[in-house]
């Protein structure tokens, strides 16, 4: 069988599914760098090294050629660019051990893909180790946009052919000791594009390794960008720049990140989802604010969430249930910034809810509660994000229309929410097998990675094979049947994949 590298199917609005697939076979993954800190604080040195090794002084850049697949046609180019916070200083004024005195640096694994016909997914940056004994006054973590674990784990998207990105770390300490830690970066090449679909308003759109944005399907709002109403049949570019890098398309409007960092926009706009200033349809990419910094956005039924890459969560368009986040039910048609962290990690809504990871691994909720999808063991909404338990160990979230799903670093899997039919995987459904609180899904440790539909799931094992459980009528299991009575309310193989 096929290795399966990630299939993510993503609620979109309340009767339709996002989905993202890999086309094309899985090479494995790849090291795309290693990296060692030297730090000093009684000399005030800070060294960092990438592989190869590079002389040089303190926040000088290094660069290298790591990746060479034979031919010298695809190869990956990585560079280490370490700047220090203006208002902290080295060596940290404090004694031999743990003090008072915190200092701290910033960093970027700097990757730039010089492949010609594939993508690099799922790339992680790992902090590996520090010198024993300096763990209680270190923190070395990655920063900004992804998934962290308790390991240090990072998640960038993806690297199109010819993109640079910045995977960004960084340390604060608090001792006069010496000590090193050190990481490395990897990710998976994949030939093919990524695929992004909405069920309900029967709309696809799809990016090419080359980093072209494709839309076909229906068209009513102008949601496939092409800047009139008309439904297309056939895949059909989206203007014709080469540098889309990800896409969140709902029932009726559609946003996407370019590789420079900006955000753009169109389609339905009734309650200011596309974050324009107004609420007024558009049927052209329409870039929102002159930001350069977004790094993944996600759509709701009519709201929109983005993560920059400081790490900061922006949220707009519909609130009547409080999934903006913002400690109020006010619609809002402009990015706003929900609360004042710097360390969120990922996104996900659903219908009228939401869910976002942070760095540290804590799990927060807000939105719409009727169904228990907030996993607050309670059934009331809340316009401020609240913390899921409080776990440390959650590395990724999946909402559906009103259900949600999620994998810990452990590789459990865990659900709540609307159970109707038995998207939740819990070996049951119908009325009155709701969950307000996380719920394990069987006793498994080696789920890799959840998405969820409106009313139905599929998850990827660490084996790579694929299940499906939940609503089935028009054969969204991929079981080979649908209609009624073939729904799955346990996670069940998708055999022919």
């Amino acid at each position: 069988m096929r290795r399966l590298l990630v299939v993510t199917a993503l609620f979109a609005a309340a009767c339709g599914s996002r989905t993202i697939v890999e086309s094309g076979p899985v090479d494995g993954r790849v090291v795309l760098a290693t990296f060692t800190a030297d730090v000093d604080p009684a000399a005030g040195t800070f060294v960092v090294r990438t592989s190869p090794v590079a002389p040089g002084s303190p926040g000088a850049l290094y660069a290298g050629v790591i990746i060479d697949e034979g031919g010298g046609a695809d190869t990956v180019t990585v560079s280490n660019d370490v700047t220090k916070n203006a208002d902290e200083g080295l060596p940290a004024s404090v004694s031999d051990g743990c003090g008072a005195g915190v200092n701290a640096y910033k960093g970027n694994v700097q990757v730039t893909s010089n492949y010609t016909t594939k993508v690099l997914r799922n790339v992680y940056l790992v902090i590996d180790a520090i010198t024993p004994g300096h763990e209680a006054c270190t923190s070395v973590a990655p920063m900004g946009s992804g998934l962290s674990n308790a390991n240090g784990l990072y998640f960038y998207w993806s690297i199109f052919p010819g993109q640079t990105v910045s995977v960004p770390w960084s340390f604060t300490f608090s001792t006069a000791t010496a000590f090193t830690f050190s990481g490395h970066v990897v990710a998976t090449p994949v030939v093919g594009a990524v695929l992004y679909s909405s069920s309900m308003s029967y709309s696809s759109l799809a990016i090419k390794t080359a980093g072209t944005l494709w839309a076909w399907g229906d068209n009513v709002y102008g949601e496939l960008g092409l800047g009139n109403d008309d439904n297309k049949s056939l895949p059909t570019q989206v203007g014709e720049g080469t540098i889309w890098a990800s896409v969140a398309a709902s029932s009726s409007f559609t946003l996407a990140v370019k590789t420079d960092g900006t955000l753009w926009a169109w389609g339905g706009n009734g309650k200011g989802q596309l974050g324009l200033g107004n609420n007024a349809d558009t049927n052209v990419p329409t870039q929102v604010g002159e930001g350069t910094n977004w790094a993944s956005v996600a759509a709701g039924l009519q709201h929109t969430l983005a993560v920059k890459s400081d790490g900061t969560l922006w949220a707009w368009g519909y609130n009547s249930d409080g999934e903006l986040g913002l400690g109020n039910n006010a619609d809002t048609n402009v990015p706003t910034q929900v609360g004042e962290g710097t360390n969120w990690a990922s996104v996900a809504t659903g219908a009228l809810h939401t869910l976002a990871v942070k760095t540290d691994g804590t799990l927060w909720a807000w939105g719409y509660n009727n169904d228990g999808e907030l996993g607050l063991g309670n059934n009331t909404n809340t316009n401020v994000p609240t913390q899921v338990g409080e776990g440390t160990s959650w590395a990724s979230v999946a909402t559906g229309a009103l259900h949600t799903l999620a994998v810990k670093t452990d590789g459990t899997l865990w659900a709540w929410g609307y159970n109707y039919s038995g998207q939740l995987g819990l070996g049951n459904n119908g009325r009155g097998t709701d969950k307000n609180v996380p719920t394990q899904v069987g006793e498994g440790t080696d789920w890799a990675s959840v998405a969820a539909g409106a009313s139905h799931t599929l998850a990827v094992n660490t084996d790579g094979t694929l299940w499906a459980w939940g609503y089935n009528n028009e054969g969204e299991l991929g079981l080979g049947n649908n209609g009624l009575g073939t729904d799955k309310n346990v996670p069940t193989q998708v055999t022919s994949f």
